[in-house]
């Protein structure tokens, strides 16, 4: 009998034992599913916010000073209020060769009339393309502002001849007239003191 009612206590343990190894399991489950979720949710903004900083360490890494981005966004509020005041603003403050992020993207100013010079004459390889802008659309993507590569250098090297001084020399006197013939039109329309259609 004492074997019995011992095998009857061993079996209400070993079954107490496997309910409660089955709560546990079932907790520890439920639990690794939940810390899953967890770590990979703080993974994925972790790698969200190095994606939306990284690129603000490029102006730095150069020595290029530049204002404080907003990750994203970089510096695109602070031109809310037009584009060449803050500009100058920004010139003023950080120096004649400083920089701001559009969006992403790194863009250095060049204020200084000698890095100008190197930029636009002497290092003038290495500076072909200026900024892409992605939903420009033709005619707009034909101008020399736009055109990039071998494109530019073509169409530069055919435009280049015509803004000789010899040229623009011969062009003042063409330049002068007009204006002094629309300054006379001018000068009529305001002495009459009426409006008028300017294109006329």
């Amino acid at each position: 009998m004492f074997t019995l009612v011992a095998e009857d206590w061993n079996r209400k343990v070993l079954f107490t034992m496997e309910a409660a190894f089955d709560v546990l399991n079932t907790f520890i489950t439920e639990t690794s599913r939940v810390s899953v979720t967890v770590s990979l949710l703080i993974i994925f903004l972790c790698l969200l916010y190095w994606y939306s900083v990284y690129p603000f360490s490029v102006l730095s890494r150069c020595g290029i000073k530049h204002p404080k981005p907003v990750p994203f966004f970089g510096n695109i509020f602070y031109f809310r209020e037009g584009f060449f005041r803050p500009i100058s603003e920004l010139i003023k403050t950080h120096g004649r060769v400083c920089g701001y992020y559009l969006g992403r993207r790194p863009v250095v100013v060049v204020a200084d009339p000698d890095m100008l010079r190197s930029v636009m004459v002497r290092d003038f390889g290495s500076f072909p393309n200026r900024m892409q802008f992605r939903f420009a659309t033709k005619p707009v993507t034909d101008c020399l502002l736009m055109l990039r590569n071998e494109r530019w250098k073509r169409v530069r090297s055919i435009l280049t001849p015509s803004f000789s001084a010899a040229k623009m020399k011969e062009m003042a006197p063409l330049i002068n007239t007009a204006a002094d013939a629309l300054m006379k039109n001018l000068e009529v329309h305001a002495d009459s003191g009426e409006t008028f259609d300017i294109h006329r």
